[in-house]
């Protein structure tokens, strides 16, 4: 039978609860970013910043973000998922594969819902230099993004790799996620609290995801960690014999 925690490495600094407590606290700040969005208390730091990033002089040097944003659509972000799943399995770790896929999968879920109980108009300030359909918070591409790429992210930090290409990776990812979000207010799709209700929604799902790895890497971090080497049956069992020290030469 393989081994499920077979080339996972990392063990936790943060136990599972107090994941799902900072989970928890992502949540709570998505719910308050809803009531600060609905009462309109949000709009003027949002036009401010849509009008920062729509400058004339920044639209041709932005154009970029036009291709970054497709990096955070639904067939983008699907076709991340099926990877993942199909590189765990290779790897003899389908509980990981499935359970990175199916949250990724949920992470859709939970924003199409969110929109639907938020009911926010697109941005109407400019011309959009894309056309969206449906309501505006949280952003779809900002969640999913977050939640994939975060995923991927995890599962390089949890990897066998060497410090630096995991440190690279990292990094790498969470410019993807950023310049995301910037391209979807660029576009003029999303306000900028729509994305950061994006970020944190797609945060707090990579951190449930996280705590249910940890969960189940622990009972086996904790064996390894009992019989490391050096720790006999003589330590098990304080009652053993032990050889006594070396005499002096």
């Amino acid at each position: 039978m393989s081994d499920p925690s077979r080339g996972i490495a990392c063990p936790p600094r943060i136990n599972a609860r107090g994941l799902v407590g900072i989970a928890l606290a992502c949540l709570a700040a998505v719910v308050l970013l809803a009531i600060l969005v609905s009462t309109g208390l949000t709009r003027s730091v949002d036009v401010a910043i849509i009008r920062l990033v729509r400058a004339d002089a920044l639209v041709e040097p932005l154009a970029v973000l036009r291709g970054v944003t497709t990096t955070g659509s639904t067939p983008w972000i699907t076709a991340m998922a099926l990877l993942v799943l199909m590189a765990e399995l290779l790897a003899r770790r389908p509980w990981l594969g499935i359970a990175a896929s199916a949250t990724i999968g949920a992470a859709s879920l939970v924003d199409t819902l969110a929109k639907n109980v938020v009911h926010r108009a697109r941005p109407d300030l400019l011309p959009p230099l894309e056309i969206e359909p449906g309501y505006s918070f949280p952003s779809g591409h900002a969640t999913l993004s977050t939640v994939a790429y975060g995923i991927i992210a995890l599962l390089l930090v949890h990897s066998r790799l060497p410090r630096m290409v995991k440190l690279l990776g990292v990094v790498a990812l969470a410019v993807l996620v950023l310049l995301v979000g910037l391209s979807r207010v660029y576009l003029g799709v999303h306000y900028p609290s729509d994305v950061l209700g994006g970020w944190l929604t797609g945060a707090a799902i990579v951190l449930l995801f996280e705590a249910l790895v940890r969960s189940r890497l622990a009972p086996r971090v904790s064996r390894e960690a009992s019989t490391e080497p050096g720790e006999g049956a003589a330590d098990g069992d304080r009652a053993a014999p032990r050889s006594d020290p070396p005499g002096p030469a």
